[in-house]
């Protein structure tokens, strides 16, 4: 029985770590995109080359995608800890990660 729990801890502590390594990641495609903005931007107001600012579009393009994946797999991982946390959560309440994770949950499970 201890064991079942101690994986079930485990398993538990690596969806915070998706979670938390998604989020992240989120936050710096949304960087990444507001500075690739700035920069066409002002290559624009530069007059720079048209071929040079279509390259610069694509790659914000693609980050504007990658965004996109990054809030879907945030998403799924928040609702999979939010899950496991119901289902689990008197077992692991004493845990020291337990209040880590519910605010995790409560901060990223859209309702």
């Amino acid at each position: 029985m201890r064991d079942d729990t101690l994986a079930k801890r485990r398993c538990r502590d690596s969806w915070c770590c998706a979670v938390g390594r998604t989020a992240k990641e989120l936050a710096s495609y949304e960087k990444e995109i507001k500075d690739q903005t700035d920069k066409i931007e002002k290559m624009r107001a530069e007059e720079a080359d048209f071929h040079d600012i279509k390259q610069q579009d694509e790659v914000l393009k693609e980050a504007q995608t990658c965004l996109a994946d990054a809030k879907r797999r945030l998403d799924g991982a928040a609702s999979d800890l939010e899950s496991l946390m119901a289902e689990e959560g008197d077992a692991l309440a004493e845990a020291p990660e337990f209040e880590e994770a519910q605010a995790m949950v409560k901060q990223y499970v859209v309702d």
